[in-house]
């Protein structure tokens, strides 16, 4: 009976444990250039394309919190976000 206490005990901590400490899985995905560079993307709707380039040290997250891409969305745009070379989860 102690053992299984025991078990459930740990059971209960490792997922609580993998749980809190768990890297968030990012939206998007990867498109890899020529040069095996790994370019971070992300596309949501389902309109007409507009991409959204970030400025000199920002990243592609950037636009989320602004009104523009969630109006876009809105308005039934396609809005691709990427992070360009060397900013964010770019290479």
């Amino acid at each position: 009976m102690k053992h299984k206490i025991r078990l459930t005990i740990f059971s209960t901590l490792l997922l609580l444990t993998t749980h809190l400490f768990a890297q968030p899985t990012p939206e998007g995905t990867y498109f890899t250039s020529f040069d095996s560079t790994k370019i971070y993307y992300e596309v949501k709707g389902d309109g007409y394309p507009v991409i959204l380039i970030h400025g000199f040290s920002g990243t592609s997250q950037g636009w989320k919190s602004g009104a523009v891409y969630g109006d876009l969305l809105k308005a039934g745009y396609m809005v691709i976000i990427l992070d360009q070379r060397g900013n964010g989860r770019s290479d």
